[in-house]
């Protein structure tokens, strides 16, 4: 692993912890310097979207959304938020379709055994 990696990976989670302790704006300037440095890399994107959202800045959140969309990174997380995002701007019909796009991608990974939260009965 190069050491550049190695650093991106440290302010990665650095980014997270500030995310999990409601340092939203710190969060999201690492994360949007490290979407800079490896735009390769999605979950620096997801992280952008994600603190935007928590720090009521929907409309930046929505954007860093549809860059992910764009990308093809769409997945039940990608829909679950962005189905909140839309709420809170008051597009409800929008969050209406994100929400049933979430429970769709859910009940197929259910359906193929992929989702861990979803359990057999019996």
């Amino acid at each position: 692993m190069s050491s550049k990696r190695r650093e991106t990976l440290v302010l990665s989670q650095l980014a997270y912890l500030y995310l999990l302790q409601g340092y939203v704006d710190r969060a999201a300037l690492i994360y949007q310097t490290l979407h800079i440095l490896e735009p390769q890399i999605l979950q620096h994107l997801r992280g952008i979207a994600v603190a935007h959202a928590r720090a009521g800045r929907h409309d930046k959140a929505l954007a860093a959304l549809d860059e992910l969309a764009l990308r093809g990174a769409v997945d039940a997380p990608f829909y679950s938020l962005r189905s909140r995002v839309l709420a809170d701007l008051g597009r409800l019909e929008e969050a209406q379709a994100a929400m049933r796009s979430y429970l769709a991608v859910r009940a197929a990974r259910a359906a193929q055994g992929k989702d861990p939260s979803v359990r057999k009965a019996g």
